[in-house]
């Protein structure tokens, strides 16, 4: 597969897994206790969005390195791949 393959590859997952990651450590503005006029309720107070961007990234990063292994391992190709899924 080529470079372009795998940068494709790297951005679905990418936000795959940053859609994931972004519930974890949530706490709202009503489990606080914090009361902002013309906010909702389920609003998070820290949403932490650095933190999940580098933990995002890093885990696409081994979530494609291993696909790459795995096709190179086996010499898979797209037609054996489809051909498992039967």
């Amino acid at each position: 597969m080529s470079l372009v393959t795998y940068f494709g590859i790297y951005f679905l997952v990418w936000w795959i897994v940053f859609y994931l990651t972004l519930p974890f450590k949530i706490s709202t503005i009503q489990e606080e206790g914090v009361n902002l006029a013309g906010q909702s309720p389920s609003a998070p107070v820290k949403p932490r969005l650095l933190t999940k961007i580098i933990i995002t990234s890093i885990v696409s990063f081994i979530i494609v390195f291993l696909v790459n292994f795995f096709i190179r391992l086996f010499d898979l190709n797209i037609y054996d791949i489809l051909f498992i899924a039967d």
